[in-house]
């Protein structure tokens, strides 16, 4: 069995479904989620009220500081060089976002029109689960374990 991720998972879920990936990590395993900003205005936001563009949405262990994406887990404090050498550009601003309703002020939705993160429908985070499931015991990190979900 491989324990990886193949090219088009990882690069749909690093390129505009991070956060399809966290939200399938915050059910299986209780993670949170910290998103990194970058310093550019999201072109969706109104004047009086501009957004940051979201460059990641991480998984993150509360417990440990570790966070966890498609490429695998990092220790918090390597963050910000894991953003400018994946993405290549620099993080502005991060929120932590302890719950999915949280997270949620950023995904585009019907009653949450125009924002960064785009909407999904629930099929796809079974399907970034069954895939994490598959794959995802590749975190070396032991410290991850199954937990019940809890938006």
């Amino acid at each position: 069995m491989s324990h990886d991720f193949s090219e088009n998972d990882k690069e749909y879920y690093s390129q505009g479904s991070c956060h399809e990936f966290a939200i399938a990590m915050h059910r299986l395993y209780g993670t949170k989620f910290i998103i990194a900003f970058s310093d550019n205005i999201f072109d969706g936001s109104e004047e009086e009220n501009e957004q940051y563009d979201i460059i990641h949405v991480y998984a993150w262990d509360d417990k440990t500081d570790m966070l966890y994406d498609v490429f695998g887990s990092i220790p918090i404090q390597e963050m910000r060089d894991n953003i400018e050498n994946r993405f290549m550009c620099d993080i502005y601003e991060t929120d932590y976002c302890y719950s999915e309703k949280e997270l949620s002020i950023y995904i585009d939705s019907e009653n949450n029109y125009n924002k960064q993160l785009t909407s999904f429908e629930e099929k796809d985070i079974e399907e970034a689960k069954n895939k994490i499931l598959q794959y995802g015991l590749f975190f070396k990190d032991k410290s991850i374990q199954p937990s019940g979900y809890n938006a």
